[in-house]
């Protein structure tokens, strides 16, 4: 009874991540589209967009990711190699994403010494996702030993 009690909460908080994560990553859509439908298209305005939504780009792949994680556990597979694979894929677009932006906007502007928030928070957020597959290869193997063991 108390195993079903906890899958059970496990379902519900899943399918309340995907909830969030899914109404979230459509608000931050629906404001890059109002951003890009008053564009002008030079190379000032690029920097400037790439400054304020790189926050935005974030939030979307994060997203998506903890769409499908949440997905994955709500079907009972947590520590599994394909929950390892989505961290280090989505980590390492989140890091490349980061550090492409840093290199385009150290290239367009006068400061030698620019840096934004949000891109090195992307980078951060990117290195910890690959870390935390890391972890979770750890627990998977751990899990693995274990269930040998039994």
């Amino acid at each position: 009874m108390n195993k079903l009690m906890k899958t059970k909460n496990l379902k519900k908080m899943c399918n309340a991540i995907i909830l969030v994560t899914t109404v979230y990553g459509l608000i931050q859509l629906v404001y890059l589209a109002n951003a890009l439908r008053y564009a002008e298209f030079t190379t000032s305005w690029l920097i400037e967009m790439i400054r304020i939504h790189t926050d935005a780009l974030t939030i979307i792949i994060v997203s998506i990711m903890f769409f499908m994680l949440a997905n994955n556990a709500r079907k009972g597979e947590i520590f599994t190699r394909k929950n390892e694979r989505l961290l280090v894929i989505f980590g390492r677009i989140i890091a490349f994403m980061g550090l492409i932006f840093m290199f385009i906007i150290r290239g367009y502007t006068d400061e030698s010494n620019f840096v934004y928030q949000g891109i090195t928070l992307s980078i951060l957020i990117g290195l910890m996702l690959v870390f935390f597959s890391l972890l979770l290869k750890i627990a998977r193997n751990m899990r693995e030993e274990q269930d040998l063991t039994i």
